[in-house]
Formats: C-alpha cells, structure tokens, sequence
C-alpha cells in the first residue's frame, strides 16, 4: 500500500459547500445531521447541518449551499465513533459521538433520523480515519445491511481503531491539538472566520504581523499584489521568511501559481487544498498546513 503524506490535513475555514463537494479527491460522506453545541448540557443546542466529510476533517454547514461552514474540525487524534446515550438529544434520533484518546480534545455529537444513517455515518467516519492513519494496514469496508443484527454491526464499528504514535506515522501526542478547529455554532454573533486575507500590497507590513503570532511552518495568508490582483504568503520555518507565490488568474478565471504550468483551480479553497497534499512550486518540502 502506498503510504500516505506525513501530514494531516487542517481543515479550510472559507470554502463554500458546493465547492468542497465538487473538489477533487473523495467526499467520504455527506448529507444532513444534527449537531449539538458545546454549551453545558442544560443549555445544549441542536442544530440541523448539512454535513461532509472530506479530505480528514469533518465540515458542517447551514445548508448545503452555504457559502462557507458554521464550522470544522480535523479527525486527526480520533479514534473512536460510539453511539451516545444523550439526554440532551431531540426525541426518535439516534445519537452518537466522535472521541479522542487524548483527554484534551472535544467530544463532537451528531445524531441521525434513524438506526440505519447512524451506522452509515459511523462506518464513513471510521473509515476516515483509518484512511489517515498511515500505520493501519488498509481497510476493507463491509456494507450494511439493515437487516444485520444491530448489536454486531455496532460491535464492529465502535471498536478503537488501532492508533500507533511516532515520528515517522506523522501522528505524534506531542502537536496532536496543532491543528486549529472552527466552530461557529458557539458564537452566531461573530460568524467572521480567522484573518487570513490582508489589504494591503506591503510584504513587509503582513511578514512582520505573523512573525508576531509564532507561526508554525506552512501557515498562509494572503495579500494584494502591487501589481494587481494577490499574492500567496506561506511561512518557512528554516529560512524564518514568508515565501511568496503569486496567484495567477488566465482568461477563463482559472487559478494557478505557476504561469507556465496546465494545473489550474476554479477557486481559491481549490488551490489550496491541492497545495495541502503537495509541494508549493520551485520548493523542496514546502505546502500549505494552516490559514492564519
């Protein structure tokens, strides 16, 4: 089995449903959900979303065509899908949740209309995760059938699934929580996402206000060229220097970073979930990790 990028991808803040669903590479699973929110348990919250799991991480939207999510979070650190006794859970749904081995990260709750989506939306998960463990060996999905013997099937998919931390499984307990979540949900008065586009063309004015945050290697952003249009910037972490790729807009309104290059984008979120997965142009091990 080929192994899989020493790197789980962040989720994308700012892309809208329709794009992420017509993106290349696979959407696990999507569809409509409820979800409840981290208020305490007196005061919990569901809300119906139109939910996607794409590309390691886990979007939920208001509709299926919202221009950007109410949320998101990665599946990195994941390792077990159960159902939830949930008392807070609206009436005839079938609750469950998604849980880290590590204490420090949340517990997401969704529930379903019904027993058989519960499962579907377990084994979609699971099978998620286990795609982006690069250390468990590849997963051979067995279908449901609703006539399966309910106690079984959840049997199967409730088990852990079988995380080994190291250096080279790009899974390490040191930086498990580095990637950062977004949710929305708990705060409908500030719906505006992380600051990720500058208006301004000064290179020096943007580098100088992220080397203020500590960045990690790979963080992005994006400024407007002096020469119109934008300019991609990317921190490098062994030069101590943001990185600099001009983004490129042909005729048809395509994207790209290199002119010369036949790879193009329709959208932004597009460009940069192909440059997650893989090397910025002219560069050795440089790619996109996290928005700033």
């Amino acid at each position: 089995m080929a192994s899989m990028p020493n790197l789980w991808p962040a989720p994308m803040p700012y892309i809208s449903c329709q794009c992420l669903l017509s993106m290349p590479g696979s959407t696990s699973i999507s569809g409509y959900l409820e979800k409840r929110s981290l208020s305490s348990l007196a005061l919990a919250r569901w809300q119906i979303r139109f939910t996607v799991v794409f590309n390691g991480c886990i979007y939920y939207y208001k509709s299926s065509s919202s221009p950007r999510p109410q949320g998101a979070f990665s599946l990195k650190g994941y390792n077990r899908v159960l159902r939830s006794d949930d008392e807070s859970a609206p009436s005839a749904v079938f609750p469950f949740k998604i849980m880290s081995f590590s204490k420090k990260k949340r517990i997401w709750h969704f529930s379903t209309p019904n027993d058989f989506e519960r499962k579907r939306w377990m084994l979609g998960i699971r099978q998620e995760i286990k795609r982006y463990c690069i250390l468990v060996k590849a997963y051979r999905a067995t279908s449901i059938d609703s006539s399966e013997d309910s106690s079984s099937v959840y049997s199967a998919l409730e088990k852990p699934v079988n995380i080994r931390l190291s250096q080279d499984s790009g899974l390490q307990l040191i930086g498990l929580d580095d990637i950062e979540d977004y949710d929305y949900d708990e705060n409908e008065e500030d719906l505006a996402p992380p600051t990720l586009f500058f208006d301004t063309s000064e290179m020096t004015e943007v580098e100088s206000k992220v080397k203020r945050c500590n960045p990690r290697n790979g963080l992005y952003c994006i400024r407007r060229s002096s020469h119109g249009g934008q300019v991609l910037m990317v921190w490098e972490e062994s030069s101590k220097k943001m990185k600099n790729f001009r983004i490129y807009k042909d005729t048809t309104g395509d994207l790209s970073l290199d002119n010369s290059s036949s790879q193009r984008f329709s959208c932004l979120p597009e460009l940069f979930a192909y440059y997650v997965e893989n090397v910025l142009p002219n560069q050795k091990r440089l790619r996109l990790q996290c928005p700033f």
